[in-house]
């Protein structure tokens, strides 16, 4: 029996790190709750949130309400420079420009670091040439001066406008800093000779996961409410700041100082400042303090002029609610010490009193979440009752398999594309229903077959992929044959997702078109080499075969409403 024990204990050990292994692609659907004594649908979903997993962070979360967002991209939007500015804050000691004159020269970077590391190297790596062209063996090495202490000097075009970069550890096995959080300085306002201190800390993997949009928009901003606009940090971009702004001239005796802070745990509304002894960073008063900027995925700066002989200096930062009052505060202070440079970057992370963040959540595919109401398989739309149970509860997190295109191949580890959405998801009386409240189309035999299929194909608890498939494959054509390509394809919402997701969708459509054709003249079309077109062959197959085109697109877009 101790022999048998063993063994399961091995197995189970076998397959948790099994399952460690392939967490980061899991695909994690991320809640934050409404009041606990609503009753309800008082949660809806953020779907397809970006590889997170549960991760370090600030204290426990309250309760909030839920953001529904299909994210198939998420790229940073700027605002203008008067929305930027807005937050009943001034922005003093941080100049920005909304069309700087690009520059000519170089400007040197003095980059220092401290971080331990054994029988091995630091370099920087970016995309430019400066920074080796983002290959680690061709970037710049930093020499070690002691101890944990690296430092290094790298040339930069002023023209390039921003600086890129990240650390890389070369030892036996290379560590990465997260790339998440993007490491920029800005060179704005620098002229041919200029050198910036910039005094980094390395950026561990683990707390970047809380940058992602799972967590930073339903976890702790909840979905970014217009109402929060007012009492949050300015939006700005790297390339909207300068050092110098024109007319100004710092003097030879003041140094010009960049904090830059990665503080991801911050709730919707909140606000981030630094505060510290010098008057530009208002000598720890509460009511001068100095507002920082959000430059996007957790990162603020702010600028403060500070006099030579104020150098050294203690600061810290703070995060304020919306009523003014500290919501977090750095326990310790830190030092800033003298510098040689004009110009002074501090690039660091927010110190939480409680650095880890926990919650609770349930991890289950959505094949799994099978109801009454489902065509024979877990359906996006049942996962708001998987919402509505976890509010129940207070779980905060729901972990899926992913989601994507697998094809007949039930294993959602086959996925032949990265962003198309598997149509057994897809709930056929939904599309009926959107159809008539839209467009006022009789959808009523559709109605009552998709109604059939939920009784023929929930007989059984198990799912049957290949039925379920088969299935909804002949109704959503039905449904589609019912419309009409013309109404389907003059949605101006359908339109305006098309030209949102043409950067994998036209080829994905080709792929799918082009497949159902090989399948029926190439006994080997299980084999892609084997087929008659090939990627460069998009545009022609997109052209010659609209109404098949429109069909994925058709298939697509309502797995993307119903997520």
């Amino acid at each position: 029996r101790g022999d048998h024990e063993s063994y399961l204990l091995s197995l189970l050990s076998c397959v948790m790190r099994a399952i460690s292994a392939v967490a980061p692609i899991f695909i994690a659907v991320v809640l934050c709750f409404g009041d606990a004594t609503a009753t309800g649908r008082s949660a809806t979903l953020l779907g397809r949130a970006s590889r997170a997993r549960l991760a370090s962070s600030q204290e426990a979360q309250g309760p909030g309400s839920l953001l529904r967002s299909l994210r198939l991209s998420a790229p940073h939007h700027t605002t203008s420079l008067s929305l930027r500015l807005q937050g009943g804050a001034s922005t003093e000691g941080l100049p920005v420009a909304e069309n700087p004159a690009p520059a000519e020269g170089k400007a040197v970077l003095k980059l220092r670091i401290n971080y331990g590391v054994e029988g091995g190297s630091i370099v920087a790596v970016g995309p430019s040439q400066s920074f080796g062209n983002g290959d680690i063996h061709r970037a710049p090495k930093l020499q070690r001066k002691g101890g944990e202490a690296w430092e290094g000097d790298v040339h930069v075009n002023l023209a390039d406008g921003v600086a890129h970069y990240q650390y890389v550890v070369l030892a036996k096995h290379h560590r990465y800093e997260a790339r998440i959080a993007d490491r920029s300085v800005s060179l704005i306002g620098l002229k041919d000779g200029d050198h910036i201190t910039v005094q980094d800390a390395f950026r561990s993997p683990k707390p970047a996961t809380l940058a992602t949009s799972a967590f930073s928009d339903a976890i702790f901003g909840r979905g970014h409410k217009p109402e929060d606009v007012a009492t949050e940090n300015a939006e700005l971009t790297h390339e909207s700041i300068t050092w110098t702004p024109e007319g100004a001239d710092a003097g030879s005796d003041m140094v010009t100082v960049r904090f830059s802070v990665f503080a991801p745990r911050k709730d919707a509304g909140h606000k981030i400042f630094v505060t510290g002894a010098p008057d530009s960073l208002g000598a720890w008063g509460d009511s001068s303090r100095l507002p920082m900027a959000n430059v996007g995925r957790g990162i603020f700066i702010a600028q403060a002029v500070v006099p030579k002989s104020a150098i050294p200096f203690e600061y810290k930062y703070v995060i304020v609610d919306k009523d003014g009052k500290n919501a977090c505060k750095e326990k310790d202070a830190r030092k800033a010490t003298c510098s040689d440079s004009p110009y002074v970057v501090r690039d660091e992370a927010f110190n939480y009193p409680n650095p880890t963040f926990k919650t609770s959540g349930v991890a289950i595919p959505v094949a799994s979440i099978k109801t009454r109401d489902s065509t024979g398989i877990g359906e996006f739309l049942d996962m708001k009752k998987m919402v509505d149970w976890c509010v129940l509860t207070g779980i905060q997190l729901i972990q899926i398999l992913p989601i994507n295109d697998s094809g007949e191949d039930p294993s959602p580890y086959s996925a032949a594309s990265s962003f198309a959405l598997h149509p057994s998801y897809l709930r056929p009386s939904a599309i009926c229903q959107y159809y008539t409240d839209k467009f006022g189309v009789d959808m009523s035999g559709q109605t009552g077959w998709a109604a059939s299929l939920v009784e023929k194909l929930n007989g059984n608890w198990r799912i049957d992929h290949p039925k379920v498939l088969d299935e909804k494959r002949r109704i959503t054509e039905a449904i589609f044959d019912q419309v009409g390509m013309d109404k389907v394809m003059a949605d101006e919402g359908m339109q305006q997702w098309i030209e949102a997701n043409r950067g994998w969708l036209d080829t994905y459509a080709a792929f799918k078109v082009q497949l159902n054709k090989e399948r029926n003249v190439n006994n080997k079309w299980f084999d892609c080499t084997t087929w008659g077109k090939r990627a460069g062959d998009t545009d022609a197959i997109l052209k010659g075969d609209q109404g098949a085109v429109a069909r994925v697109y058709f298939v697509q877009y309502h797995l993307h409403l119903q997520l």
